[in-house]
């Protein structure tokens, strides 16, 4: 028995590596914006470990853009854009590794850090290899933003370095960690400490069901983002996220996921502090209803206090009550059409991996398609 057990385990384990549209960053946020608790080829430039799992596919994705403003926020805020990927494995085995290349307008929805610049122009570079127990991959990653102080326009450029690896521990268990330092061209202005490091893990606890444990660290210590006149002191920012994600999969043609994420955050800069602790409940589902289509749906309830003493902004939609909890409701499908699988998502709120402090947002409805093809 106990081997029955621990075989319809690694079988689990092999559903949930193995869905048939396990594709895009429209998949994540049709199902509620958050692809740390369960495996999606978009994942690879988070979770840098599970590269050499998705060899020789092309991504080509739309960004989240709304219909009477594109990829627009506010007027003076542009949030998404368009982006691109080619991953490939080296030799037919894949023994010389898998290389990865990532092309992205906005990196909003990458950004592994508190204080997002809104970097234009990202290039990301992978590179994974297997090493005895371990898949471990290198990352590299270049982005350009450009700062408006009040007297004047300057342009900066960012370096994000990233090491990742994928650990099988049994026959039923991998895990999955992951840590990135960023350099800028703002150092010479300041001290400058920019860290990320994070784990997950899925363990299989039941034929059919994962248990996914996730762990998060983010530290800046940085120039203030918009001028070191401002603040001679370094911006600190700090984030720590913990969550617990299950993943029930009655076959590889469907996928139930349930997951709690609680967030301890805090931001200091120009003399002015902010902190946070928040709930996040998230569920979503994944059903492939015929050979040709699949339809997804999620939903994440966020409960906040933020504690801050940084002036109120002057929100065009401060009808919204910011203090009130938030609830995001994400739907989906994807046609598969052979080796191409055409993922879109809808939100009427933007999809958002974690809470991060305030939020000021109107309430718009977001749209995105990714298209995958297996070669």
């Amino acid at each position: 028995m106990p081997k029955i057990m621990t075989l319809a385990v690694a079988l689990a384990l092999g559903f949930l590596a193995a869905l048939p549209a396990q594709a895009t960053t429209a998949r994540i946020h049709a199902l509620g914006g958050d692809g740390d608790l369960f495996e999606d080829a978009a994942g690879i430039t988070r979770w840098y470990g599970s590269l050499a799992d998705y060899p020789d596919h092309l991504v080509l994705d739309s960004g989240s853009f709304n219909i009477p403003d594109g990829y627009w926020m506010f007027a003076s805020e542009k949030i998404n854009g368009p982006a691109a990927g080619l991953v490939r494995h080296l030799d037919e085995a894949g023994r010389w590794g898998t290389v990865g290349l990532f092309w992205r307008d906005l990196d909003t929805d990458h950004d592994l850090f508190l204080e997002n610049n809104r970097l234009r122009e990202n290039l990301q570079a992978l590179y994974g290899r297997r090493l005895g127990p371990v898949d471990a991959t290198l990352s590299y990653g270049h982005g350009n933003w450009r700062v408006h102080d009040g007297a004047e326009v300057r342009d900066y450029s960012a370096h994000t370095f990233g090491l990742g690896a994928r650990l099988d521990l049994s026959t039923t268990a991998y895990l999955d960690v992951a840590w990135d330092l960023r350099r800028t061209s703002r150092r010479d202005e300041g001290d400058e400490s920019i860290h990320n490091l994070r784990g997950r893990a899925f363990v299989g606890v039941t034929e059919r069901t994962i248990l996914v444990p996730l762990a998060e660290w983010i530290r800046e210590e940085r120039v203030h983002p918009f001028s070191a006149v401002i603040d001679p002191q370094p911006a600190d920012h700090r984030l720590t996220r913990l969550g617990v994600g299950l993943n029930f999969l009655p076959d590889t043609d469907h996928l139930l996921l349930l997951g709690l994420l609680y967030e301890d955050g805090r931001r200091h800069y120009a003399g002015y502090h902010e902190a946070w602790d928040a709930w996040l409940l998230r569920s979503g589902f994944e059903s492939r209803i015929s050979s040709w289509l699949t339809v997804r749906g999620g939903l994440t309830y966020t409960h906040h206090d933020v504690r801050t003493d940084l002036p109120p902004i002057q929100d065009p939609w401060q009808w919204l009550n910011q203090g009130d909890p938030i609830l995001r409701v994400n739907l989906g499908a994807a046609v598969h059409l052979g080796p191409a699988d055409l993922d879109m998502a809808f939100g009427e709120r933007y999809p958002r991996r974690a809470f991060l402090g305030r939020t000021f947002e109107p309430q718009k409805h977001w749209l995105s398609a990714s298209l995958r093809w297996l070669y």
